[in-house]
């Protein structure tokens, strides 16, 4: 569903009588029009938005880590690290014990795992730097679509053949709402909306 058809949509939702009718509604049509333009004004600066901000800036992590290698090259499933997607709203990132109980075996005394040891012999947890994020009005819960089985690669891109994890699908409202559409899955705005 593009944008005009979302648009002539939600003007039929908005507009389509009910008892009582609108026009015998305190302020009438007036009121639905104004509500009407609103929101075709905060979609409109929401496209304006996502094209005026083009590709974001390459995401530098605190480390090496290679998701090509990982996730691509040995075929580590995303929740292997990423253990919270499938019971939580985020997906959280691994604890360095995940890290470390891997790289005390596997290329222990390489140069890239080196930060693992030393972040561990500090007691400290490495920073990584957060790839995707939403505006504040808007929820995303990652356990509702891992659930229903809705791949990584759907909203994160082809995440295996990358060697740092960066942004490849611009999140925007009409992103969720067109596979929502294709996938029968609400279209209420409070799914999405706080």
């Amino acid at each position: 569903m593009g944008w005009p058809t979302l648009a002539a949509h939600l003007t039929r939702l908005i507009t389509t009588p009910t008892k009582p009718s609108v026009s015998q509604m305190p302020g009438g049509l007036v009121s639905v029009r104004l509500v009407v333009g609103l929101a075709v004004l905060v979609v409109a600066a929401g496209v304006g938005a996502v094209i005026a901000l083009g590709s974001p800036a390459p995401i530098e992590q605190p480390m090496s880590f290679s998701h090509q290698i990982h996730a691509g090259q040995i075929g580590l499933d995303c929740q292997f690290c990423h253990t919270s997607a499938r019971r939580s709203t985020v997906a959280g990132l691994p604890p360095l014990t995940t890290c470390r109980g891997c790289h005390l075996e596997v290329k222990p005394d390489s140069e890239l795992v080196a930060p693992i040891h030393a972040a561990w012999e500090r007691q400290e947890a490495i920073e990584w730097m957060q790839v995707h994020d939403l505006p504040e009005y808007a929820r995303f819960d990652h356990s509702a679509h891992i659930n229903r089985g809705v791949d990584c690669s759907t909203c994160h891109g082809d995440v295996a053949s990358m060697e740092t994890a960066q942004r490849e699908v611009t999140h925007s409202m009409g992103f969720c709402v067109q596979c929502h559409t294709e996938n029968d899955a609400p279209l209420d705005c409070t799914t999405c909306h706080y």
